[in-house]
């Protein structure tokens, strides 16, 4: 079983070289937080940008206004701001720069033709859709899945990492709610094993 920190610790699932990979645990193990940490960090150190991605935009608009907020206090001396889409970070008064794009699954259709030579990660984050007030499961977009590889695809278009294989990588975050989810359907995963792995596909069900 993984160790548990203050936050996931991601060198697990990194380790598996996977493209897609999905950690679906409870709220207390910091999925988020630990993959905003790992992401700022690389983007300061190398520029690369992140696109962080929720479902709507009813979900996309409170994630963006505070996104940084619990990260100012591990990188003193740095500025964070959000400008629009683009979350952005400058050190002693430099220049702004951008290591983060924000989207909704939902209008990600919009960035097809758009070119994304920087981003080297996709972040959906609260992949798992809540249940509603009244216990019926959460609602998912049609074709949920279709619509990420898609993404996908506009986001990577034909770069390859030195191995030769796509260089963009996606890390689908949440809670599992139900086991009928889109993901878990699509892949053929249960609740059976912690991990789990299909094709280019790996899986991580943490019990904290």
């Amino acid at each position: 079983m993984t160790d548990i920190h203050e936050w996931y610790d991601y060198r697990a699932i990194r380790s598996r070289n996977a493209l897609w990979n999905i950690v679906g645990g409870p709220r207390s193990i910091g999925k988020t937080f630990g993959k905003k940490l790992e992401r700022v960090r690389k983007g300061i150190r190398t520029g690369t940008q992140t696109l962080w991605l929720r479902r709507n935009l009813t979900e996309l608009r409170p994630a963006k206004s505070g996104f940084f907020d619990a990260l100012t206090s591990e990188y003193p001396g740095f500025d964070f701001r959000v400008q629009g889409d683009e979350g952005q970070v400058r050190m002693d008064g430099e220049t702004w720069v951008t290591i983060v794009r924000f989207a909704a699954l939902s209008t990600a259709y919009q960035l097809k033709g758009t070119e994304f030579p920087l981003v080297d990660e996709i972040i959906y984050d609260e992949c798992f859709a809540e249940p509603r007030e009244n216990g019926e499961p959460g609602t998912y977009l049609p074709d949920e899945v279709g619509k990420l590889r898609n993404l996908w695809v506009t986001i990577n278009r034909n770069r390859a990492d030195r191995g030769g294989r796509a260089k963009t990588k996606i890390y689908l975050l949440g809670t599992v709610t139900a086991l009928d989810n889109p993901w878990f359907l699509e892949f053929g995963f249960t609740a059976d094993r912690e991990w789990q792995k299909a094709g280019d596909v790996v899986l991580h069900l943490v019990d904290a």
